[in-house]
């Protein structure tokens, strides 16, 4: 975030708060400074007082939903159960944020948005960030006793590829909806089936 000005500031937080709606309504190319400055019910000049360019903004936009997102997961797997149900809380969360935080999401999944190096990063540290904790409930689960794997960095990192694949399912067919939660049980079933002890 740049470090201008505090992000408790009441104008910035306005900017910000505004800019979460309009870039997720119009996406990043379509918006301009105007449409940003306006919908915080401030002037272009105020606008660049506070960030340099609609980059800038994006980037805070970006981070500020990745904040958010982290918050969410980390709730989600701090529940009381073991590593199944963490997982199912895991999933519900990861699949049902995204339409909530579509910037951070059409960010990781938008093409044209590809020459921001820092898109790159917050891709690879979500993708990083996902990864552990999926290692993390799969080691929940072997202390458990109630699944046992050869290899959890390749297990992690294959349902990591899975769930990434359900999040672009979900954000570019619109016409799907949000999964169900019998399909999220039944994904979870499919991810667990294989590993439970018999």
């Amino acid at each position: 975030m740049s470090a201008k000005y505090d992000i408790n500031d009441d104008v910035r937080k306005a900017l910000l708060t505004a800019a979460i709606g309009i870039f997720a309504r119009y996406g990043y190319q379509k918006t301009t400074v105007d449409d940003l400055a306006k919908a915080a019910g401030k002037g272009k000049s105020t606008f660049y007082y506070y960030y340099k360019s609609k980059e800038e903004i994006f980037r805070d936009v970006i981070e500020k939903e990745a904040q958010i997102l982290r918050g969410k997961v980390i709730e989600a797997i701090s529940i009381r159960g073991n590593a199944i149900k963490k997982m199912k809380n895991y999933v519900i969360t990861r699949l049902s944020s995204f339409d909530k935080l579509v910037n951070f999401f059409s960010a990781l999944k938008d093409e044209a948005l590809q020459h921001f190096d820092f898109i790159e990063e917050v891709r690879s540290k979500y993708d990083a960030e996902q990864i552990n904790i999926i290692k993390m409930i799969f080691l929940e689960g072997i202390k458990e006793n109630v699944i046992e794997l050869d290899d959890i960095d390749l297990a992690s990192e294959s349902v990591a590829v899975v769930l990434k694949g359900l999040e672009y399912h979900l954000i570019f067919d619109k016409t799907k909806g949000k999964i169900e939660e019998k399909k999220i049980d039944k994904i979870i079933d499919l991810i667990f089936k294989g590993l439970a002890k018999r």
